[in-house]
């Protein structure tokens, strides 16, 4: 493939530790919105998402 070109020599680095914020501060959020007694769609729409599950090996 002659027309796909390398833009940078490094490994693009995951996003370990800023899923890891945004995951804590979607959960804390949706924590202090229903504790209160209300809800926030996009607050539970991003906690769900980071409930990974774990393999069983």
């Amino acid at each position: 493939m002659r027309h796909i070109q390398k833009i940078s020599a490094g490994r693009p680095s995951t996003a370990d530790q800023f899923q890891d914020v945004v995951c804590a501060l979607a959960g804390i959020l949706a924590a202090v919105i229903q504790a209160f007694g209300g809800a926030s769609p996009i607050a539970e729409y991003v906690d769900s998402k980071c409930a990974f599950e774990t393999p069983t090996n």
